[in-house]
């Protein structure tokens, strides 16, 4: 997290991460520090779509933006991800589709 709150700091570009972090807790010193502006969780990595409006909610508390990271995990991943994209906070900006 040092090293993304140096850049981020250090530029207007806002910088984003998370596609390929595991698990909530992972994402907590992140966006408690803010070493980012904008963090994407994948659902199929973060463990679930429960997991993923944890981080979202969590990040929405902290002024970070969200854009989830689209699942390759299929159509059944990609629809899935759609919806919970429906139910997030304000600090939803964009759906990252690889």
């Amino acid at each position: 997290p040092q090293a993304y709150r140096e850049l981020t700091t250090s530029t207007s570009t806002p910088i984003h991460t998370g596609e390929q972090i595991y698990l909530r807790h992972n994402f907590k010193e992140l966006i408690e520090t803010q070493a980012v502006r904008v963090i994407g969780p994948d659902p199929a990595d973060i463990g679930g779509i429960a997991e993923l409006k944890w981080v979202a909610e969590h990040a929405y508390m902290h002024s970070i933006l969200m854009a989830p990271h689209g699942t390759a995990n299929g159509l059944l991943g990609l629809g899935a991800l759609i919806n919970v994209c429906a139910t997030l906070p304000a600090n939803y900006v964009a759906f990252e589709y690889p």
